[in-house]
């Protein structure tokens, strides 16, 4: 055999030997991949499958329950967001090589660049493939932008991006940033305050989910369980009458430096609070921004603070004065001892007891605020004289027993048992025990002095002593409803205990009226109102320092109180000399209130409905609050009178000028609106100043109003065809609005007349 053909054979042999090798290795390689495709393969293919559904397994936040007003106006509502996710990884897979596929990428990327505000360049950065084939973020679910509105999601939603979706969530918003703050609270993380935090369990609501189920057929199928709202709560508060109070709290914080101020309003008779404001308040939209503070060096002293610090200043901001702080309360106590003595018959309406200025107790004197002295005095000139050395009197002989039971009986020394949070502790030293009760503590503990309580306490034991004797249970959440309205829980009036007599109550409501008409309250009188009240000057904690806290309460009508009222300045700078300053401030208060709930005078000087102009070009003003404001324009114009809005609706809360008031023909009435029951289909005022009066007229028309040219027979034209005719000459089409009245913006039932001044 020749050497060449020896060597063919032989490289024929080893080729034979690496082709079987081959047909060996891929005859196991094909028996394993048919092993596991028919043993595993639906295993396999499974766990593929619940990767997928895995990564999108989402809790969907409910909205929480509102807080609502006493007459269900928002305070606090929650409404749908989404947050916008993006798939990184269904956008790594599409190929650039495909026109179809690349287009798609480009698209969701230059749509989510613009709607959102988010860099091209970062969005491409996320799905940049690697060198292990992976996209740099390598997820299903990307949070890209949390919580945008409705708006934004509708707007993407509609475009069909692929690899992007959208994922449900809420958000939280105060009607009103700083209104009610402390009674209201916020969220912040897993902490909560006020209201939000009371109710929460109520109000959370449950959550929801959103996740891929594998059906039959091993297709994903994308699932949801909708949340359930939570409910929401209607709170005592007032929307008006706290709005009041917080101008009113404010107003003291900025005038005095205080370090606090609060105003609260209660209905004596029930608990329910009407009111509670405090400064410094807070942005309850923003609870974490500076607060306003009027003291000109505080900007300067945050701007210095560690964010340490500041969280510290503001945790005690967030929290609720008239409940957390306490304070000795000085004079406004006196009834409540004059109370107990009166019902315990140690005193009687006409014993009579001397001030000399100070009396001599355990060896040392004790003044009165008046070191001249009163005289002999009674229980009655006792309270109105704000008589220090009367009340230690009458302490004395009513000694430790019964002074102590009554102190506790009115509520002092104990929690309220108000549903919000942090009450001050019933635990703390907040009143001398019975043991502690010696001859120098019982006498200076009758005046409010050496011992604490909360504004709070202070207010529902002082509604005690003139509601008939009953210690109430304050509260500030009358009911709890689902989201069709339905009550879930209903807060009433509850009696914790009798404390004294009605005949008791009855003369000490007279004797408190007495403070106002000629004592030391006389500057909260308010001419043809019986009101009664109370003032307050008491030193804080180390008599060095002369700190004191300023109070005055009062309540109205005497006869039968509505209203009970406390204004606290506390720690005002520089001292403020008695409680005179707290005083025109309650009474601005109680006028406001009087003229929103339109209460009727107490005695002979009652208005008259048909009460008749006495000078010539006059008109009395009539009362338009709690009417409709088509109601009351229609009125105003009948009566030649202009008018101006403050705020959006259709019922008339408060009004300037007041009811009763004779006032020039022409004069502006300022009528302060909000929404009712009925304001569903508001229109804005268009703003016309500047256009012709055809372009006037036919823009009004169309805001369904009713346009009222000025010295124009022609143009007066109403929604329904009729003409309000004047013999005045036609103005042009062509002439210039220069002005109208009500002014363009606020949101009004239709109906409404627009006059139009004109520049000829």
């Amino acid at each position: 055999m020749s050497r060449q053909r020896k060597e063919s054979i032989q490289l024929r042999s080893r080729l034979s030997f690496v082709l079987f090798l081959f047909t060996v290795f891929m005859s196991v390689i094909t028996s394993r991949v048919f092993y596991i495709k028919i043993v595993h393969g639906e295993e396999y293919t499974k766990k593929a499958m619940t990767q997928q559904t895995n990564n999108v397994d989402r809790i969907i936040n409910p909205n929480r329950g509102s807080i609502l007003d006493r007459n269900k106006q928002t305070l606090a509502v929650s409404k749908t967001v989404y947050n916008v996710i993006l798939d990184p990884r269904v956008l790594a897979k599409l190929d650039d090589t495909k026109e179809k596929e690349k287009a798609a990428k480009e698209t969701t990327i230059t749509e989510i660049s613009r709607i959102l505000e988010i860099p091209q360049e970062k969005l491409r950065g996320y799905i940049q493939v690697g060198a292990d084939g992976k996209p740099a973020q390598d997820t299903s679910y990307l949070p890209i932008k949390k919580k945008v509105s409705g708006k934004v999601a509708d707007e993407i939603k509609g475009l069909k991006l692929k690899g992007v979706w959208l994922e449900e969530d809420t958000k939280r918003s105060y009607t009103y940033d700083t209104y009610a703050a402390q009674v209201i609270g916020f969220m912040r993380g897993d902490s909560k305050w006020g209201i939000e935090k009371f109710y929460d369990d109520l109000m959370k609501g449950v959550p929801g989910r959103t996740f891929r189920t594998l059906e039959e057929d091993n297709n994903a199928v994308t699932q949801q369980i909708p949340p359930r709202q939570g409910y929401s709560v209607v709170t005592t508060i007032d929307q008006v009458i706290q709005g009041y109070s917080e101008e009113i709290a404010q107003e003291a914080g900025k005038k005095y430096e205080a370090e606090h101020a609060s105003v609260l309003v209660m209905n004596p008779n029930t608990g329910e609070v009407i009111s509670m404001a405090a400064y410094p308040t807070f942005n309850l939209n923003n609870p974490t921004e500076k607060p306003a503070v009027y003291d000109p060096a505080f900007d300067a002293t945050w701007r210095g603070m560690s964010e340490e610090d500041k969280l510290t200043y503001m945790n005690r901001v967030w929290n609720n004065f008239n409940i957390v702080h306490t304070f000795e309360p000085g004079s406004i106590f006196k009834p409540m001892v004059i109370a107990a003595a009166l019902e315990e018959n140690i005193i009687s309406p006409q014993d009579t007891f001397f001030c000399g200025g100070s009396l001599l107790v355990a060896g040392s004197p004790r003044y009165c605020w008046n070191h001249q002295g009163h005289g002999d005095l009674n229980a009655e000139g006792i309270l109105a004289n704000s008589c220090n050395v009367g009340m230690m009197h009458i302490a004395a002989k009513m000694g430790r027993d019964i002074f102590y039971k009554y102190e506790k009986d009115f509520g002092f020394g104990e929690k309220t048992g108000i549903d919000l949070p942090a009450e001050a502790s019933s635990d703390e030293p907040l009143i001398y025990s019975k043991a502690q009760l010696n001859v120098v503590e019982l006498a200076t503990s009758s005046f409010g002095q050496g011992f604490n309580c909360t504004p709070i306490q202070v207010v529902n034991a002082f509604a005690a002593v003139i509601n008939g004797g009953k210690l109430m249970k304050p509260y500030v959440v009358s009911q709890v409803i689902d989201a069709n309205g339905n009550l879930v829980k209903e807060n009433t009036p509850k009696v914790q205990r009798k404390v004294i007599s009605q005949e008791t109550s009855d003369m000490v409501r007279r004797y408190l009226k007495t403070v106002v008409d000629t004592g030391t309250g006389k500057k909260a009188k308010i001419e043809g109102y019986a009101i009664g009240g109370k003032t307050g000057t008491a030193q804080q904690a180390v008599r060095v320092d002369e700190q004191y806290t300023i109070t005055f309460m009062a309540f109205l009508p005497v006869e039968n109180p509505q209203y009970i009222a406390l204004v606290l300045i506390d720690k005002p700078k520089p001292y403020i000399e008695g409680s005179g300053s707290a005083a025109p401030m309650l009474r601005e208060l109680l006028e406001k209130i009087i003229s929103y709930k339109a209460i009727e005078p107490s005695n002979e000087i009652k208005k008259s409905d048909n009460k008749q102009p006495t000078e010539p070009n006059t008109v009395v003003v009539d009362n338009y609050i709690g009417r409709t404001l088509l109601e009351a324009t229609n009125n105003i114009s009948d009566m030649d009178l202009d008018y101006e809005l403050v705020g959006s609706g259709t019922v008339v809360t408060n009004q300037v000028q007041k009811a009763g008031s004779q006032v020039p023909k022409g004069t502006k009435i300022i009528l302060y609106i909000t929404k009712g029951d009925d304001s569903k289909n508001l229109t804005t005022i268009p703003d016309v100043i500047g256009l012709t009066k055809a372009e006037a007229v036919e823009k009004i028309k169309a805001a369904n109003l009713i346009p009222i040219c000025e010295n124009d027979t022609q143009a007066q034209a109403q929604a329904g065809g009729q003409v309000k005719a004047q013999a005045q000459p036609q103005v042009q089409d062509t002439a210039i609005v220069v002005s109208q009245l009500p002014e363009s913006g606020a949101e009004v039932e239709t109906g409404i007349e627009i006059k139009l001044k004109f520049d000829n």
